[in-house]
């Protein structure tokens, strides 16, 4: 796959966050009426993320979505195919 620009950043190999996990933890927290600190802190890094997702991506910064997918876990098995995909392709 040839692009202008990059599309994938390097691999994360820091912590990661399972935001479907995050995300059911939170809503089941908030059903059952439970106070979770540690959740509100997951949530303010969340929207942190998404704010620093819009200025970079309007920046121009085409990494920085899939940055934001490897932190929270999503889709690894596709990003894998894409990167394996894209391999082949600078092979030809």
């Amino acid at each position: 796959m040839k692009t202008d620009r990059e599309l994938l950043a390097p691999d994360h190999t820091g912590m990661k966050v399972d935001y479907l996990g995050l995300l059911n933890q939170v809503r089941s927290a908030l059903e059952h009426g439970s106070k979770e600190p540690g959740f509100a802190e997951l949530v303010r890094q969340f929207t942190h993320h998404f704010q620093e997702l819009g200025q970079r991506w309007y920046a121009g910064d085409l990494t920085v979505v899939d940055e934001l997918l490897q932190l929270y876990c999503v889709e690894p098995e596709a990003r894998k195919a894409l990167k394996a995909a894209m391999k082949a392709q600078e092979g030809k």
